[in-house]
């Protein structure tokens, strides 16, 4: 898993990989994952919230690579379902928490990375970035600083 998500973070700092990941997913991954239509970067965000959520202690040091991987294809992702805005969205929320951020001192950074991959959707492709936008729009209640 940890070479896994090593060469993820190399090849994320390539622009050609991020603009790649705008090609449809049609293939189906033997791994419990909510069904949806969409694009590799859905399908990368989507298993990332898995292996966040799923709660193993061992995943936990990931954490920053995984974000970072998102955070370094954000700005060329063209087009998220609304499935991924929501997986997206949830995370912020999650790591958000004043549990979360107390629990240990870097937890804060992981905020950090998702805000900044928001904006760079937000700024970048904001014309194909609706379904992001809009879960976002919908939760500023939670999301009001």
């Amino acid at each position: 898993m940890h070479i896994g998500v090593f060469i993820l973070l190399l090849l994320s700092g390539e622009r050609n990989f991020g603009v790649r990941l705008n090609k449809p997913y049609s293939v189906h991954v033997p791994m419990d994952i909510p069904v949806f239509t969409g694009t590799h970067a859905d399908l990368l965000i989507v298993v990332f919230h898995k292996i966040i959520t799923s709660g193993h202690q061992r995943l936990q040091p990931l954490f920053d690579c995984l974000l970072t991987i998102v955070v370094n294809v954000s700005p060329y992702l063209k087009s998220l379902s609304m499935v991924t805005a929501n997986k997206l969205l949830h995370l912020l929320e999650a790591f958000s928490t004043n549990w979360f951020l107390f629990s240990a001192s870097q937890n804060h950074h992981l905020v950090f990375f998702l805000l900044e991959a928001f904006n760079n959707i937000i700024q970048y492709q904001f014309d194909g970035e609706r379904t992001s936008v809009y879960p976002a729009c919908s939760s500023q209640n939670r999301l009001h600083v």
